[in-house]
């Protein structure tokens, strides 16, 4: 995923700071929350990973993407293994970033996006 490496490679300290602010309002959320709230927080989170990869280019295919997927997101909550699996992800993402670690960066949040439409097939499907 460019937009997670780019990040890594051209973050500034208040770019992180807001992708830590995401990460920490994503790993807030309860297991009971709800669909939107979940949908909500983890469009803030690459949202701010977007950002700090500096690229309008980046930014506006990423916003494409995203309407679609957390329109459809929104509408399903994760299990609680599921939650927590997404938060873990997302923590590692962001220390990757955080350190600078553009290829780490990129292949963590390639996985993360490969579980994430795993999931949103099967529901989907359903």
């Amino acid at each position: 995923d460019l937009t997670a490496e780019s990040a890594a490679k051209n973050h500034d300290e208040m770019q992180i700071e807001r992708i830590r602010g995401a990460l920490a309002h994503y790993k807030d959320l309860s297991p009971a929350s709800s669909a939107l709230e979940q949908a909500q927080a983890d469009l803030e989170f690459h949202e701010a990973i977007c950002a700090a990869a500096g690229s309008q280019m980046l930014m506006t295919i990423t916003r494409q993407v995203l309407a679609v997927t957390i329109t459809h997101r929104s509408r399903y909550a994760y299990t609680p293994e599921q939650l927590h699996l997404a938060q873990t992800q997302h923590e590692s993402i962001f220390n990757a970033i955080e350190s600078g670690d553009y290829a780490l960066a990129q292949w963590l949040m390639l996985n993360h996006v490969g579980k994430s439409s795993e999931l949103a097939m099967q529901h989907i499907a359903q």
